[in-house]
């Protein structure tokens, strides 16, 4: 779950939740797919630095195309390992 601060929607860098990434996501992951219910999907490049994951490009284009904003709560749910898309809810 990520609460979006004003940081999130002005910039492509958002940090991913550390226990989730760390269970799920292996640090040769270089990108994942976000899709929502209605089965559209933006891939986001992610990097790893310091035992950290965030996103890089492609974030942006998600949270402008989702129309995103301050205080929304994105909820992220893996939905196979194979090709790391992740299902996100938006509240």
């Amino acid at each position: 779950m990520i609460l979006l601060q004003p940081s999130h929607i002005c910039s492509c860098l958002v940090y991913m939740p550390a226990n989730f990434v760390n269970k799920y996501l292996s640090q040769n992951a270089k990108c994942i797919k976000l899709q929502v219910s209605n089965g559209r999907e933006w891939p986001v490049q992610i990097r790893w630095a310091h035992g950290r994951c965030n996103t890089q490009k492609g974030w942006t284009a998600f949270v402008k195309n989702m129309n995103l904003k301050a205080g929304d709560i994105c909820l992220l749910e893996l939905i196979r390992m194979d090709d790391l898309p992740l299902e996100v809810s938006v509240f």
